[in-house]
This record gives C-alpha cells, sequence and structure tokens, in this order.
C-alpha cells in the first residue's frame, strides 16, 4: 500500500480546490485516478501469476528452497545444485512405502554423492502438520544417525512444479537443469540410475497417477488403516480427516 499513498495525496491534494482552480483540481484528480488505477492493475497482475507446473523436458526455475533439516545449511538457492543430478523425492509420514525406501536412496546418495543430490520433500497434506512431521523427523534421524539426505518441508513452490495426487512420487532432474523424468518408485533402479548419471535420454514411464473417475464409499477409521506399500492418494487422507466421500481408484 506504501507505493500508493503518493498518488492518493496527490489525487486529494486539498491546496487543488481552490476557487480560481477548479478545472486544475479535477484534471490533478483524473490523473490521479489514473495512475492510481494503473498501480491497481499492476498489483492484480502480479498476483494473478501463478507458478507453472514443469513437464519433461523443462528447466527448474531459480528458487530458494528453505527449512532445509538434515544439511549444513537451512537455506539454499536451487542454482547450487549446477552440475548436479538431483532426485525430488515426495513423501509423507503416512507413506509407508515412502518411508520403506529411504534406506535404499540413501545408499544411493553415500553411493554417488558427488553427482546426486536427493531430496526429500514432504508433500503438502493435512495430516502432517509442523509438530507431527518435526517429531517424525527428528526420531528418524535419531534412529538413523548416518542418515544422509536432506529433508525440506513446506517448499510451497513444490507441488506447484510437480503437481500430483499419490505417493510416493520422484522428480529426476538433470544436470543440465531439466526435468528428466517423473516416475513412481518401481523405476528407481540401478540401471537407471546409472544411464542417469551419464546424461542419458532417459525412456521412463512417465508416472500414472490415481484414476478419480470410479466412486466409492467414504473411508472410516484409523489412518494406520491406510498404511500399505502401494502409492496413496493424497484426497484419501483429506477423506479420512473430514469424513467427505470422494473418488478413488487404488493404485
Amino acid at each position: 500500500m506504501g507505493i500508493l499513498l503518493p498518488v492518493l495525496k496527490d489525487a486529494f491534494c486539498s491546496s487543488c480546490f481552490t476557487s480560481s482552480g477548479s478545472v486544475q483540481a479535477r484534471l490533478s484528480m483524473t490523473r490521479g485516478f489514473a495512475l492510481l488505477l494503473i498501480q491497481l492493475l499492476f498489483v492484480v497482475q502480479l498476483n494473478a501469476q501463478t507458478i507453472k507446473p514443469l513437464h519433461i523436458g523443462d528447466s527448474l526455475p531459480k528458487i530458494t528452497l528453505r527449512n532445509i533439516i538434515n544439511y549444513p545449511v537451512s537455506e539454499i538457492q536451487s542454482s547450487s545444485f549446477k552440475n548436479k543430478n538431483i532426485i525430488i523425492d515426495f513423501w509423507a509420514t503416512y507413506c509407508t512405502s515412502c518411508i520403506n525406501h529411504f534406506p535404499a536412496m540413501d545408499s544411493l546418495q553415500k553411493q554417488y554423492k558427488d553427482q546426486l543430490q536427493i531430496l526429500l520433500v514432504n508433500s503438502p497434506n493435512p495430516i502432517d502438520n509442523k509438530k507431527r512431521l518435526g517429531h517424525f523427523i527428528n526420531d528418524y534421524l535419531k534412529e538413523n544417525e548416518k542418515f544422509s539426505i536432506p529433508f525440506i518441508n513446506n517448499w510451497e513452490e513444490a507441488r506447484q512444479l510437480f503437481p500430483h495426487q499419490s505417493l510416493p512420487h520422484y522428480v529426476w532432474i538433470n544436470a543440465a537443469g531439466k526435468v528428466a523424468a517423473i516416475t513412481d518408485a518401481a523405476s528407481l533402479t540401478a540401471e537407471n540410475i546409472h544411464h542417469f548419471l551419464v546424461q542419458e535420454t532417459l525412456q521412463l514411464p512417465v508416472k500414472n497417477e490415481a484414476d478419480t473417475s470410479v466412486p466409492f464409499k467414504t473411508i472410516a477409521g484409523k489412518v494406520k488403516d491406510l498404511l500399505t506399500d502401494n502409492a496413496l492418494p493424497l484426497t484419501v487422507i483429506e477423506s479420512v480427516k473430514t469424513g467427505k466421500k470422494i473418488p478413488f481408484t487404488k493404485l
């Protein structure tokens, strides 16, 4: 609002309303309101701009990663990983498949530490609040003291850049900063990792998200009843918390 004050002040300047300057006053007010309108339109246009989802072949924009845990710094620019291949591993505390893959991902990180950077990004969901997430990560790191992968919490742009409906969800970004693949856990093989690191073109199947065209009855009961080794649509978690009926097909 501070940027608008000079215009408002000029538009309603009391000195404009003299008996001998009514025309000047109207002109001044017109100019003031015109400038005000231009500035308001500019602000609206900026607010309307949204982050566009990235697809295979797109370049990762320069963004700031905050709330990093298990890393030397808590904030870093994405450009800091230049010349490194990146795998973004979207996960949640209720996703047992995600967590079961942590040890294998950690082994990859240690084996290819000079070529690869894996990032564990918590996928925004109604269950993983700040307190629950903090307890989980702290407990996991205590039980796995040599775990080498950083956790990133509350990455606001994450779901906008890489929208997904189920977990686990993996985004492969090559050393040139381009999205090379978007997959599920089945593609995390030694052969595919090798091709990825030597900058070969990956021909991996794009992850098939849940088919939400088939209705189902609201899932009731405790969250623990949903803990399976399969990818779990995030909308299922919402149904447990709210009791709303939603469409769902198990992968």
